[in-house]
């Protein structure tokens, strides 16, 4: 009762927009039904994102969480642009296997995020294995595309490094000269389109090249060290090792 009294606190006094609910794998499906319940009758809106590292289907059911924090985004992403595990068709498999196992109205909940407060950051990682700012970018441009809510973790827009906590909480570095500006203007730009990314998603895979399509979008990502190149729609395109394109199908130009 007290906790539940903690949280309606919250919501009725302050009107906060929702909790971020720590280790909620670890609390009774009981406790996380009712608090649903109570503070939802107070804002049918509230948002209420859980921390769970694994697939969490049983919690996403409509009774308890409305999303977690999309750890399997993360995994698929240093599979693939970091550790050299995917190939583009077995990373199309496992994002549409991520998609596939929630409902629509999950997957549009998740807050899908590269790195946080609790794992070594996605660039420290990437420069560990042999890899650099291309395999983040790669990665920034596929999270973006992905249904759900984008979630840049500080600094990242920035290409700070850092290793496991307390490495990866270093202090926000305020003087741009140190700034890899090469992610901070991607990130600027994946923002801006991202208000454009609207639609089904559809995942692929053509010569080694990852291909997400979003309407009238389509991501063309290659994790290979060689150019390859991928026909879409009659009109062939080249993409350089570790880089991505996006691709105005309508009007058949690279954004």
């Amino acid at each position: 009762d007290y906790l539940i009294s903690v949280g309606k606190y919250w919501v009725e006094k302050y009107g906060i927009d929702g909790w971020r609910l720590d280790v909620a794998d670890e609390v009774s499906d009981v406790f996380w039904r009712r608090f649903r319940s109570e503070l939802k009758q107070i804002n049918p809106d509230i948002l209420l994102l859980a921390e769970n590292w694994q697939d969490a289907y049983p919690w996403l059911r409509g009774d308890e969480y409305d999303g977690i924090m999309n750890y399997s985004i993360t995994k698929a992403c240093l599979d693939y642009l970091v550790y050299d595990v995917f190939d583009a068709q077995a990373m199309a498999d496992r994002l549409s296997h991520i998609l596939m196992r929630n409902t629509d109205q999950a997957n549009n909940m998740m807050l899908n995020l590269l790195d946080s407060h609790d794992t070594e950051r996605f660039l420290t990682l990437a420069k560990k294995n042999g890899k650099d700012e291309r395999s983040l970018l790669c990665s920034l441009a596929i999270m973006f595309f992905l249904p759900g809510m984008p979630c840049i973790y500080y600094g990242t827009e920035i290409g700070m490094e850092g290793g496991y906590d307390p490495d990866c909480r270093r202090t926000f570095d305020w003087n741009r000269k140190n700034w890899n500006m090469r992610v901070y203007a991607t990130v600027i730009n994946l923002i801006r389109l991202r208000k454009c990314i609207k639609g089904d998603v559809t995942y692929s895979a053509e010569n080694g090249i990852l291909l997400i399509g979003r309407g009238d979008l389509i991501l063309a990502v290659n994790n290979g060290t060689e150019k390859r190149r991928t026909k879409i729609l009659h009109k062939e395109y080249e993409i350089g090792p570790f880089e991505f394109i996006i691709i105005n199908i309508k009007e058949g130009e690279v954004l």
